[in-house]
């Protein structure tokens, strides 16, 4: 790229003075003679098609912030699917942004079929125009040039379109379509990685490699593969073969080729695109078949086996779409000796004594529950196979783990529910989980579910086994829970006071009877119907729950909004918004998250809008939450308050930190500019003891949104002068004076010094101003349980003098370094007493990325490492920098005395592996 001596501003000037001293001087100027030249700026583009090679194909060019911009060289791919392209701004504009390239085919268009068959085509041969006419691929790329630039023929960007990339540039619009925050490019960019990691979770493909900037090859041959040959000295030569992410979602895409006589490659793309929507929605069965056909057509490449490649390798079917649901804090374990030492364990039937439903909750997988069912057919809806605890005290349950039993995998429970009760006869049913299977025997699953309420009885009923065998069978089941549960701080029934602005009978709403309900106006927005709670102690409410009508659905709360006060009602703050929420059937209960875990006396339902526009009905109303709640600690007695700069006493910076959003901090930088990266405005606060903080809530001042944080970040320490960032946030904004925005991250553990660091706010002013700064997190924080590790042992090739101990010490600036000509490679930490680990925290080296940890599992003992239990898995992690520290959420409840992290791949150093540091995070027990 060529760039321009002068600036914009220096070019207009010198023409202009030119003109000035030229013929006829400046006494008489005219006004149309005028020769300034406003500028053009250009880039170059070079990209490819590959779905398989895509020739003679159309490119087109769309600025995605609606800018005009012009090609103005050939656009269309040659033979072998690339193109070379230029493209130019309009007069005064520059060429900064993300940009959309789309293929497209017509009659003249070739396509190498690089699937086992294409319709009526094979593998490696040609598809004419006329076959793939009208196809479209896209994909989205970053193009940033100088302004003024011009063209020189050298790429300024690189782009490939496939079907992959094509899929998730359709989320990515989507997304943006429904609201999605794309204002600064590292927020197009954080977009563009979550769906390709989407589509990619959605195809059963566990990688975390960016499809937007991976260079895929048409999968037509298998010569396409080699990148070279090693040979050894007698001539004996074995090929080189392209990265093995790259080999696997290069099969991918082909298999969209893969088409019957009707199906076209535009139709496989959009059903899968239908089938993410679905599974995002909670139906993930809609990605089963497609899944299948992945699976089935990889395996048919003819070139499979010289790939060292199974169609497993590629395609996971029993791959998790959504994630887990999150706990509330710390878990542990509730299916422990002591809570089954005084339970009773009961179940629809057994085949024997020796496989009696005890042997699911004897901690041995050698032993199994089997239900034969008197043989009278497979476990269904109607009669499931069920098994049931009642516990002599109540416990939370969220998640419940599964081992498959030694032998015949169609009898492995495929369908199932959990239910809880407080009474045994009356029950809830907490989660649903379909189309679950177990590839392997003694395989051990989890299954987590959103829930923080105790239950004396908990049943687990599977619906339908994996071969809808007459025999149902488990080896093991446990169940783990919240530390800190949660109760409806509403009941008692009458322990508090409800009032409503309309309807006499809003005492029904709480009177935990579905079959009686409350019944009000027609809300609107303006005039909205409201039910207020004023609890006899004040609890923090962290899930809304609803339970519609028993009869009509016309009145069913749609839009609506909870509110909470701790002063009687006078102030009230903005917990969450909820629009078009709908009730599928009568008397369902839904529960919806608040994002809060602060405590307040009173909460104030607002409704604007019902189903039908009819009268509203809600039958009961449960507000739950934490039995302990969170605090603010940025309000604690002992926090010290230091901020960059303040423009007075009366705007100072404690003002932040007082729980008044009628005050505010103003940093002004001594008029020196804006806050930015490199001189960024802050406020810290130092504490006597540490303190666990995971949510920010940062309320706008009053006026000049210009001078609202849009970019931040949240930094801990010990000493306050080695600081490890815990969240970053980019292009944030407030869109209300006096908004509250909370900002949740993961952390449980304890730091002495917490600072907020502005680098950018809204208008790039030189002041800076925010109302309120509130620092939550619980009232006990976790500990790292390796800094009292009673050892350290290294195992495979730890290099002489580097010991393992620099891993556990608390100093990133020493190392722990092992050889990886033995794979894998582990660190074991040994704990005085066993403890639980809900989080990992690693920190890499300072020398090269190469040697970080990529691939790596967390694994537990408790009889000193003769049997060892995975934990959590981790596969293609990467560090962005050097001595960075990454936490990883494991969500673990059991509690280990032996813990391993066993490394088994790298990020590509040949011969080492560093960590610099290794965190075992969690709860100290006894709790």
């Amino acid at each position: 790229m060529n760039k321009p001596k002068l600036s914009k501003l220096s070019s207009i000037m010198l023409v202009a003075m030119i003109g000035l001293s030229g013929c006829g001087g400046a006494d008489n100027p005219d006004p149309t003679d005028i020769p300034a030249k406003i500028d053009i700026t250009s880039a170059d583009i070079a990209g490819s098609a590959v779905k398989g090679t895509l020739g003679f194909a159309t490119v087109t060019v769309k600025q995605m912030n609606g800018s005009d911009i012009k090609v103005t060289s050939n656009s269309q791919t040659d033979a072998a699917g690339m193109v070379n392209l230029s493209i130019e701004s309009q007069q005064g504009f520059g060429i900064n942004g993300m940009f959309k390239m789309t293929v497209n085919t017509d009659a003249n268009s070739t396509m190498m079929c690089d699937a086992p068959s294409c319709a009526e085509h094979l593998i490696g041969e040609q598809l004419s125009g006329a076959e793939i006419a009208d196809l479209q691929l896209a994909t989205l790329t970053y193009v940033d040039v100088p302004y003024a630039s011009t063209s020189d023929g050298v790429a300024d960007a690189n782009f490939q379109v496939n079907a992959l990339t094509t899929t998730a540039t359709h989320l990515v619009e989507q997304g943006i379509a429904n609201g999605l925050n794309v204002a600064v490019r590292e927020l197009y960019e954080l977009a563009l990685s979550d769906n390709s990691r989407l589509v990619l979770k959605a195809l059963g493909i566990d990688s975390k490699t960016n499809v937007f900037n991976t260079q895929l090859i048409s999968a037509e041959s298998y010569d396409n593969f080699v990148v070279g040959q090693d040979c050894d000295s007698e001539g004996n030569c074995t090929d080189q073969l392209a990265d093995i992410n790259i080999i696997k979602l290069s099969l991918a895409n082909a298999v969209f080729a893969s088409l019957s006589k009707d199906e076209t490659v535009a139709g496989v793309i959009n059903e899968l695109i239908s089938a993410i929507n679905l599974a995002n929605d909670g139906d993930v069965v809609a990605l089963q078949p497609l899944r299948e056909r992945m699976l089935k057509t990889i395996a048919s490449f003819p070139y499979l086996d010289k790939l060292a490649l199974s169609a497993e390798d590629v395609i996971d079917v029993a791959l998790p779409f959504l994630e887990g649901a999150a706990s509330s804090g710390p878990v542990k374990e509730i299916t422990n000796a002591e809570n089954l030492a005084t339970a009773t364990i009961t179940a629809r039937n057994r085949i024997s004594d020796n496989e009696a439903e005890s042997k699911a909750f004897d901690g041995d997988t050698n032993t199994k529950w089997l239900d034969h069912n008197d043989w009278s057919g497979a476990p269904s809806e109607q009669d499931p196979s069920w098994i049931q605890v009642d516990f002599a005290e109540k416990h939370a349950v969220n998640s419940v783990f599964i081992t498959s039993a030694n032998d015949a995998e169609s009898r492995d429970p495929q369908n199932f529910n959990i239910q809880g009760s407080v009474d045994g006869e009356n029950w809830l049913t907490l989660a649903k989980f379909i189309g679950e299977n177990f590839d392997e025997r003694f395989q051990r699953r989890e299954f987590r579910f959103d829930n923080g309420l105790e239950f004396y009885s908990y049943r687990l009923n599977i619906t339908k086994n994996r071969g809808d065998d007459g025999l149902m069978q488990l080896s093991e089941i446990a169940f783990v829970g919240p530390i800190n549960a949660s109760v409806d701080h509403a009941e008692p029934i009458g322990s508090a006071v409800i009032s409503a602005s309309a309807g006499d009978s809003y005492a029904l709403a709480f009177d935990n009877n579905d079959a009686t309900s409350w019944v009000s106006d027609v809300p609107t927005t303006e005039v909205p119907v409201s039910i207020t709670a004023t609890l006899a102690q004040a609890a923090a409410v962290d899930k809304l729950v609803l339970i519609s009508d028993a009869q009509n659905a016309d009145g069913d709360p749609a839009t609506f909004s909870l509110a909470a006060s701790n002063d009687d009602g006078q102030t009230w703050v903005h917990l969450a918004d909820y629009s078009d929420e709908t009730f599928e059937r009568r008397g369902e209960r839904l529960s919806f998250a608040t994002n809060n875990t602060l405590a307040f006396s009173s909460y104030r339902l607002s409704i604007t809008k019902t189903a039908a526009g009819a009268e509203l009905k809600i039958a009961d109303i449960a507000l739950v939450g934490p039995k302990v709640a969170d605090l603010n600690h940025a309000l604690s007695a002992d926090a010290i308050i230091t901020v960059r700069n303040q423009i007075g006493d009366g705007e100072a910076g404690v003002k932040a930190f007082d729980g008044n959003v009628d005050s505010k901090w103003l940093d002004h930088n001594d008029w020196s500019g804006a806050p930015s990266a490199e001189n960024p405005s802050w406020a810290m606060v130092q504490f006597s003891a540490t303190t666990a903080v995971n949510k920010l809530a940062l309320t706008s001042a009053n006026d000049a949104d210009s001078r609202d944080p849009q970019n931040f970040n949240l930094a801990a320490s010990n000493d306050g002068e080695n600081w490890i960032t815990l969240g970053t946030w980019l292009g944030e904004n407030f869109e209300q004076r006096f908004q509250r925005r909370v900002f949740t991250f993961s952390n449980d553990l304890g730091f002495s010094f917490y600072r907020f660091n502005i680098t950018k706010n809204r208008g790039d002013d030189t002041l800076m101003q925010i109302a309120e700064i509130e620092l939550i997190g619980p009232q006990v924080a976790s500990v790292d349980h390796s800094a009292t590790a009673s050892s350290v042992l290294a195992g495979a090739g730890e290099q002489e003098g580097v010991v393992e101990s620099n891993a556990t010490d608390d100093d990133k600036a020493t190392v722990w370094t092992a050889t990886t000509e033995t794979v894998p490679v582990w660190l074991d930490v040994a704990l005085p007493q066993a403890q639980i680990v809900t989080n990992i925290a690693i920190t890499n080296g300072s020398d090269s990325n190469n040697k970080d940890p990529k691939n790596f599992i967390l694994q537990g003992s408790n009889d000193g490492g003769k049997t060892w239990l995975e934990i959590a898995s981790f596969k293609d992690e990467e560090f962005e920098q050097l001595n960075q520290r990454r936490l990883f959420t494991i969500g673990n409840g059991f509690a280990f005395s032996l813990y391993r992290l066993s490394i088994s791949a790298n990020n590509g150093d040949a011969q080492q592996v560093h960590v610099s540091e290794l965190e075992l995070i969690g709860p100290l027990q006894p709790f």
